[in-house]
């Protein structure tokens, strides 16, 4: 489940419950489906497992890779699992650099705003939910509202990922030389393997040279002009021409990827409905659920809803539907989805982006102040599901993305 609230988590293990916040710096684990562990860390590798402890708890626990999206050490670095090397001992050797960094040493904060794509280095002076104030390399001060941020890289070790982990994990990816070089664009095009014995010990290097730098938006290099002065005449190709893009299309792999980023997707929706309908969460937490929620659908998204009390089914949009499961009348509710899967692949249609349909039997179940049941339901859903191109520019160049947005909610019922 992906939340973010503010309020604690847990996260279970066997039969152990660990209780965490984010006062301080620790270490942490994020997983593909979106869940988040604290007090966590990665103690080894074999070809297709992760195996990690959490503080607290002696006992070793053993993922598979893809379940696993990226790390983070209480001295603020960070691991993305994708960029481990094919070589086992290559990527032991990695993961040993990553747990052995020490904390940097510019004592800079780093603000990771989203639009567009900005690394700004700064002090913070102020920060709560909403807010962020800071004095900026330049010595003004500044402010900015967390809502366009993606992360915050604290230079005391701590970290808050804001958006989306599994969005914002490959722009940390992308910007880490950035960090590590105070803030400053870097212009190499052939970067070293992350966490190798030589790229830890020139950033560390770097950083002790490098000068504050004023808040540096990452922009196209506007290209120089050139000498046009052709022996025959040139035609000028129509606007539609000049300016069309190539049509992109996905392998298999990189499918069956966002076939499970899909899934993760349903799992986050279904995480904050648990959030929204729980009397001992306050309004504001349930209403940042709700916000929440809303960003993984497209826009006009929409939800058949049905009722033991009202024949046929009715049609509410996504702000109104988690509106209306707020206001349910049970002390405590609930939910869960099994056998998800997709019931129609991924394809690609005419506007370049890739639909399909995702099926799963939710059981919803309300209970009174005493605990006991007084309403429950199993409900047949099909999720329809968007992979939508855009287009990100990341020092200077602009590259292909996809991002994954749920669509219409299409339900069957039947009430015990």
């Amino acid at each position: 489940m992906k939340v973010y609230l503010a309020f604690f988590w847990f996260v279970c293990i066997g039969s152990q419950t660990v209780y965490f916040n984010t006062a301080s710096a620790q270490d942490a684990i994020y997983f593909s489906n979106g869940d988040q562990l604290l007090n966590a860390r990665i103690t080894n590798l074999t070809g297709d497992k992760v195996t990690f402890s959490v503080e607290g708890n002696p006992k070793e626990h053993s993922f598979s890779r893809s379940r696993i999206l990226m790390a983070f050490t209480k001295t603020g670095h960070f691991l993305l699992m994708s960029e481990l090397a094919t070589d086992l001992e290559q990527a032991k050797q990695q993961l040993r650099t990553f747990l052995e960094a020490p904390l940097r040493n510019d004592s800079k904060d780093y603000l990771i705003k989203a639009i567009p794509i900005t690394v700004i280095p700064g002090e913070i002076t102020y920060d709560s939910d909403e807010l962020v104030n800071y004095k900026a390399v330049s010595g003004n001060s500044a402010s900015i509202n967390k809502d366009e941020l993606l992360a915050i890289l604290y230079k005391d070790g701590r970290h808050s990922i804001i958006a989306l982990a599994s969005d914002v994990a490959p722009i940390l990816a992308e910007i880490r030389p950035t960090v590590f070089n105070g803030g400053k664009p870097v212009t190499s095009t052939t970067p070293a393997p992350p966490f190798s014995v030589t790229n830890v010990t020139t950033a560390q290097a770097d950083l002790t040279a490098t000068t504050p730098s004023k808040p540096v938006v990452v922009e196209p290099v506007a290209a120089q002009p050139t000498d046009l002065t052709p022996s025959k005449p040139v035609v000028t190709p129509p606007p539609h021409a000049m300016f069309a893009r190539p049509r992109l299309t996905l392998t298999e792999e990189e499918k069956e990827g966002y076939r499970q980023k899909s899934l993760a997707r349903v799992e986050d929706f279904v995480a904050y409905i648990n959030i929204i309908t729980d009397k001992n969460i306050s309004n504001d937490d349930k209403d940042r659920a709700i916000a929440q929620a809303t960003k993984l659908f497209m826009a006009g998204a929409t939800v058949e809803v049905t009722s033991v009390s009202r024949p046929g089914s009715r049609t509410l949009s996504i702000g109104q539907y988690l509106t209306r499961l707020k206001l349910l009348p049970y002390k405590s509710t609930r939910i869960e989805w099994v056998q998800t899967k997709f019931v129609k692949d991924l394809s690609q249609e005419a506007d370049g982006n890739y639909y399909g349909t995702i099926a799963g039997q939710q059981t919803f179940i309300g209970y009174d102040s005493n605990g006991k049941p007084v309403y429950s339901d199993s409900t047949a859903k099909n999720v329809r599901v968007k992979l939508e191109s855009y287009q990100k520019v990341i020092d200077g160049q602009e590259l292909d993305k996809w991002r994954v947005l749920l669509g219409n909610v299409s339900v069957e019922t039947e009430q015990n």
